[in-house]
């Protein structure tokens, strides 16, 4: 989690350059990285292949081979995931910092970043709340009005 963070703590400042450094090759890096064999056979290694090996083997038997064929490919998947997550956060800290001064109503009207996710306008802002509260309990500095909004408030 403290690459999350400073990976947020960058984009709050307006280092995004920084944020999409450790965004895009440190947090794939974490969660997944290419080893090669002795045999020169490749194989991911890392948290997500880990659970996705795990996920496998409690296949049946019959769905098993299938799956294993394909594990690589769903790793590379799930790991999409968490990256398109954690930049959706990133975008809206990005977001906050250049207009400081919308509430959360506004935010969540005004911020673009909601590729994929599919929220209704009330859904949006306490989306836009719970992270911002989140992140300002970690230690993310944000705008004042960003940092006092509380539940069920706008």
């Amino acid at each position: 989690m403290s690459l999350w963070l400073d990976i947020l703590g960058h984009a709050a400042v307006g280092n995004a350059a920084e944020a999409y450094r450790l965004l895009n090759f440190e947090l794939l890096a974490l969660l997944r990285s290419p080893e090669v064999s002795h045999t020169g056979e490749w194989r991911y290694i890392g948290p997500v292949p880990k659970m996705v090996r795990i996920f496998v083997a409690s296949l049946p038997e019959a769905d098993r081979g299938m799956a294993k064929s394909r594990a690589e490919d769903f790793v590379d998947y799930v790991c999409d995931l968490i990256i398109a997550k954690v930049r959706r956060t990133v975008s809206l800290v990005e977001f906050c910092r250049v207009h400081p001064d919308l509430s959360s109503e506004q935010i969540a009207e005004g911020f673009t970043g909601w590729d994929g996710l599919k929220l209704g306008v009330r859904d949006r802002e306490l989306w836009v709340q719970k992270h911002l509260r989140s992140m300002s309990a970690l230690g993310i500095k944000l705008h004042p009005s960003v940092e006092t909004i509380e539940p069920g408030t706008t």
